[in-house]
């Protein structure tokens, strides 16, 4: 077994596995596992990367999107703005 990230939204979506295949996440490494119900990224794929943040953050940002917009769920409530500093 390796290093990974995951990402999962429960209850999972019909059609939420299928995102995969829709050029809708990103980087093009993400996969997804049927027998976990999630969504996977290496670890080395990134770290290898050029940008590592961004890569992650692009794995993070684009399951989540993926889920919510399935899912129905409220994203202007739940949503950061933009420009959003912590």
């Amino acid at each position: 077994m390796e290093a990974a990230f995951y990402s999962y939204t429960a209850p999972e979506p019909p059609g939420l596995a299928d995102t995969v295949n829709q050029g809708k996440l990103r980087p093009a490494q993400i996969f997804y596992s049927s027998e976990m119900k999630e969504f996977f990224l290496l670890y080395d794929d990134v770290r290898k990367s050029d940008s590592p943040e961004k890569t992650l953050m692009d794995f993070c940002q684009t399951t989540y999107e993926a889920g919510a917009d399935l899912a129905g769920w409220d994203r202007a409530a739940l949503d950061r703005p933009e420009n959003y500093k912590p």
